[in-house]
Formats: C-alpha cells, sequence, structure tokens
C-alpha cells in the first residue's frame, strides 16, 4: 500500500536503549578521552577477537590525551601527531599497544608473522 509506505518513510527516527541500565541507575561511559581534539575514529572487535581502537588527532599540531575504560580497568596517556590516525589493540588489566601496520594485518587474519616495523604508523 502506497500509503503506508509514504507514512513510514516520513515519520521521525525513534530511538531507544535496547540495553538499558535497570532501575535507573546511571552508569559511565565505556570509554572516556579528557582532550576533545582526539577522537574516537573505531572501537570493534578483530577477526581474532583483540578489541581495537582507533584515535584520530583532528588538529595540526601534535595532541595528548589520557584515554580511560574503566570496564576494562584501563587508564592510559597516549600522543599523536598532527591530523594522525593510531591503532590500538585494549588489552583488560593492562592498556593499550599501538599496532603497527603487520601487527594490524596479523589481529585480522590471526597469523604469527614477524614483526618487521619498530614503531607505530600514522595516517595523514
Amino acid at each position: 500500500n502506497i500509503n503506508a509506505e509514504a507514512q513510514i518513510f516520513n515519520e521521525g527516527v525513534v530511538t531507544f536503549s535496547a540495553f538499558p541500565s535497570g532501575e535507573g541507575e546511571q552508569k559511565g561511559a565505556f570509554i572516556a578521552l579528557d582532550e576533545r581534539k582526539i577522537l574516537v575514529s573505531a572501537l570493534y572487535y578483530s577477526h581474532s577477537g583483540n578489541l581495537i581502537l582507533r584515535l584520530w588527532n583532528s588538529v595540526p599540531e601534535p595532541c595528548s590525551t589520557v584515554v580511560t575504560i574503566p570496564a576494562l580497568k584501563v587508564s592510559q596517556e597516549v600522543e599523536l601527531l598532527g591530523f594522525a590516525f593510531q591503532t590500538y589493540i585494549i588489552k583488560e588489566n593492562e592498556g593499550l599497544y599501538p599496532i603497527t601496520p603487520l601487527e594490524k594485518q596479523r589481529s585480522f587474519l590471526g597469523g604469527d608473522q614477524p614483526n618487521l616495523y619498530n614503531n607505530a604508523y600514522t595516517l595523514c
């Protein structure tokens, strides 16, 4: 029915929590950054089960922030170059570990290739 489809198309977006905190208790944020210039670009599980965090420095000058993830007992300061992206593996009770290009490939493929890079990478 065209009228029903038109009404559905014109309806406003309705949002609701699929996982409410329950009993009115306010839950804290999963992740917090103390610097607004650095943004979370991605947060996901890789195919091998690692929790991956990608940050982006949105300004031209280098910037640092403290990344806090209370649920995983992680709080660590990181620094990014200007307009840089940096990807990390998050280890519970340990911290953030920068991923080099080869390690990024390994985290997706689950391989055990040797690490040919000594430092983390940035993309501009």
